[in-house]
């Protein structure tokens, strides 16, 4: 039976995620508690859900405890977020919380789960936008998903014993982008509800490939 975790999971992209899965059972992660009950009420299969803040490296052993006791086959890392503003408006500590959350906490899990779960697959989420290109104001954000492209790719060339992917996508209509960013002033946003399709579609083709690149229309 496989048994999904999905990190970041209360509001956006995975929210929605979990709401396509239809086997097995689903653990859901995130900050809010509160949110996670709200979404637990939408899914569709047996569900458990934990509050854990993604950016504290310091109690990351809680969550692998809480890992390897629900001894998950999927592990879908969703999380993301950063300071939206000029570099040097921004104090730096906002600037370090999006790279913990983007690309220390998952680069961390990621080797702890290679060497201690017997996982089929790990997914992180990177940014069709910002993980190849610059993305003004969003200068933190940015660098961490250039990070997250390279520490996929690399650990695939090295001969990663697991299916270990990369889901790029554009920006999405949540309420972590601001209404006067430049993507919504552009109408380059998209919904969550369907890249969360998207998404699980291509989870799924065993054939798929190990980045999955969504343009912006």
């Amino acid at each position: 039976m496989n048994r999904y975790v999905i990190l970041g999971a209360s509001r956006g992209l995975g929210s929605e995620l979990a709401q396509q899965i239809t086997d097995g059972s689903l653990l859901l992660v995130s900050r809010n508690l509160e949110h996670l009950k709200l979404v637990n009420d939408k899914v569709k299969v047996k569900c458990d859900y934990s509050s854990f803040d993604l950016a504290n490296l310091k109690d990351s052993e809680k969550l692998e405890s809480l890992l390897k006791e629900y001894n998950p086959t999927h592990i879908y890392y969703v999380a993301g977020g950063g300071p939206y503003g000029k570099f040097e408006a921004k104090d730096f500590k906002d600037h370090l919380w999006a790279y913990k959350l983007n690309l220390l906490f998952p680069a961390k899990l990621v080797h702890w789960s290679l060497n201690n779960l017997n996982l089929e697959q790990f997914i992180l989420v990177g940014s069709s936008v910002a993980e190849s290109s610059a993305d003004p104001l969003a200068s933190s954000y940015s660098s961490a998903k250039h990070g997250l492209k390279g520490l996929v790719s690399s650990i695939n060339l090295e001969g990663c014993k697991i299916d270990l992917r990369l889901f790029s996508p554009p920006y999405m209509d949540t309420d972590l982008l601001p209404n006067n960013s430049l993507p919504y002033t552009e109408g380059k946003v998209r919904s969550p509800s369907e890249i969360a399709q998207l998404f699980y579609k291509w989870a799924n083709d065993a054939n798929g490939l190990k980045h999955y690149f969504i343009e912006v229309e």
